[in-house]
């Protein structure tokens, strides 16, 4: 299936070196969604598995905090991640456009903070806390966490482990 087929881009939102983002309609119900483009070449097995085992780790998240991944595509060489779409913007975008003073952002922190610890209650460790992959709609204040694709799912009999060292972004 073409992404094409089903969606119709609306606006880029980002580009990197590993993705394009881009805002979308689905072309049959209407729905927004954003959809990610993996910038890849020649993805291996192992890249494609890491990207399925992604998209299980965030579909057992069951969490108003983080950005639900709605499906993954995978065709030939394209790696396609559709996720719902809540108007919201990067934090970090946010604040380069925006007045975002201590006190307009500690709801903000507290709703970040709460998340995390729902997540990490389920065994889920994010790996990669940025202002670039926390999302904010400042019309309806909701903030949501994406990216969670560096996230470790740690069995249940590793809680009680001893880290020694910690990846990642924070």
């Amino acid at each position: 299936m073409k992404i094409g087929d089903e969606y119709s881009i609306v606006e880029k939102i980002s580009e990197t070196a590993g993705s394009r983002v881009f805002r979308a309609k689905n072309r049959v119900s209407g729905d927004g969604v954003i959809i990610k483009h993996l910038s890849m070449n020649n993805p291996t097995a192992a890249d494609r598995a890491r990207f399925r085992h992604e998209l299980e780790i965030i579909k057992s998240i069951d969490c108003p905090g983080i950005v639900r991944t709605l499906d993954l595509y995978e065709d030939g060489e394209e790696i396609v991640f559709i996720v719902e779409d809540f108007n919201g913007i990067s934090l970090d975008n946010f604040i380069r456009i925006n007045r975002f003073g201590v006190e307009a952002f500690l709801p903000v922190a507290e709703r970040i903070a709460n998340t995390l610890g729902i997540i990490h209650d389920r065994g889920i460790i994010h790996g990669d806390i940025k202002p670039h992959n926390i999302l904010f709609n400042s019309r309806t204040s909701e903030v949501k966490i994406s990216d969670v694709g560096i996230s470790s799912l740690l069995a249940r009999s590793e809680a009680g482990i001893r880290i020694r060292k910690i990846e990642g972004t924070m």
